[in-house]
């Protein structure tokens, strides 16, 4: 008879697998091993977050206030504003449509920061970059996996769609080492979220650690490489795709992912 954990864990690593059939069996392993984290989390994945819940850190997005002018048919930047922060609490599913969308990706802001802006034609909207929603979805993706792969690690792989009482018991001896903070980076599990960057050399062996593949780390150096000597006008662009990168590998990073992200927007 098959492995339920096996099964969960083959899913995860084919990208074509729906991330919603993905959090529905994983809510029922976590069920059956009585992970209330676990239950916790795979329920807020599929329909959302609301209220006062911790937002996870890869759902914390960043991106450029714009303002829709009805007379010139154009959407306005405005100036002497920085990138502003955002969470997404949208359910995977939202999350999944909105990464598919074409053209540009707009999220309300709080009423807040319509406030604190003169001059305003039409309610300012968020634009959002594609990658730092395909940043979610894959956190969601590597947390699931990297969570069956300790679960098979400690001899824990169900049967058919059961756990036997040695496999339960294995899980309740050792339930810390399944909260959800050391897979999804709602908590971090990376020390380092006080480190003063000055350039990439400083975190390299961080980001090794952290097993942040070469190709990306090449794309953190350019960008960090880039961004001192970029002209005015092209230093927003560059800080997006750094903070974008960022919430890509959030996950990895852990508490580090907040000292590159301010490196960026400093």
């Amino acid at each position: 008879m098959s492995s339920l954990v096996l099964e969960l864990q083959s899913e995860a690593m084919d990208a074509e697998t729906d991330l919603g059939s993905l959090l529905r069996k994983s809510l029922a392993v976590a069920t059956k091993l009585k992970l209330t984290d676990w239950i916790s989390w795979c329920r807020h994945e599929l329909y959302g977050y609301s209220g006062d819940v911790k937002i996870p850190e890869y759902r914390v997005l960043y991106g450029e206030l714009k303002m829709f002018n009805p007379y010139n048919n154009i959407w306005m930047q405005f100036p002497n504003v920085r990138h502003i922060q955002s969470t997404c609490k949208q359910s995977i599913a939202e999350v999944q449509e909105m990464s598919r969308s074409k053209g540009m990706i707009g999220q309300a802001v709080s009423p807040e920061v319509c406030a604190s802006i003169e001059r305003v034609i039409t309610p300012p909207m968020l634009i959002l970059q594609k990658t730092s929603l395909v940043g979610i979805l894959d956190a969601v993706r590597n947390t699931i996996l990297d969570w069956t792969l300790r679960l098979e690690a400690d001899g824990v792989l169900g049967e058919g769609m059961t756990f036997s009482q040695h496999e339960k018991t294995t899980v309740m001896k050792n339930e810390t080492n399944y909260h959800i903070g050391t897979f999804s980076g709602v908590l971090g599990n990376v020390s380092g979220g006080n480190v003063q960057i000055g350039d990439y050399n400083q975190i390299e062996a961080q980001l090794k650690s952290a097993k942040i593949p070469s190709k990306e780390r090449k794309v953190l150096r350019e960008l960090m490489d880039e961004l001192p000597k970029a002209s005015p006008d092209k230093r927003p662009g560059i800080v997006a795709r750094g903070v974008a990168w960022t919430v890509h590998n959030a996950v990895r990073l852990g508490a580090l992912s907040d000292s590159i992200r301010e490196w960026f927007q400093s």
